[in-house]
């Protein structure tokens, strides 16, 4: 038989398991909006620094989106400009 103490105890300790599950969703959710409204600021484009592949090729563009610019004498080229909030 189970007294009425345990049976408060084992509620209790439901409501805490609960209660910190729902911290955790809570804290997990404000992160991921955080990290959305971060990217949507930037139009949904995150900067990523510039590298050379090899030669007179370099990756420039962004986290999302790929460009390659193509250095010569006579000029560059920009393949792949993305989008407009690419350019920054």
């Amino acid at each position: 038989m189970k007294s009425a103490g345990n049976t408060k105890n084992g509620t209790g300790r439901k409501r805490q398991i609960l209660a910190g599950i729902a911290v955790l969703l809570a804290v997990g959710v404000g992160f991921l909006l955080s990290k959305w409204k971060e990217a949507s600021d930037h139009g949904g484009q995150l900067s990523r620094a510039p590298f050379r592949i090899a030669g007179n090729l370099y990756y420039v563009g962004t986290r999302d989106v790929t460009s390659f610019l193509l250095t010569g004498p006579a000029g560059h080229v920009l393949i792949d400009g993305g989008y407009p909030g690419t350019a920054p």
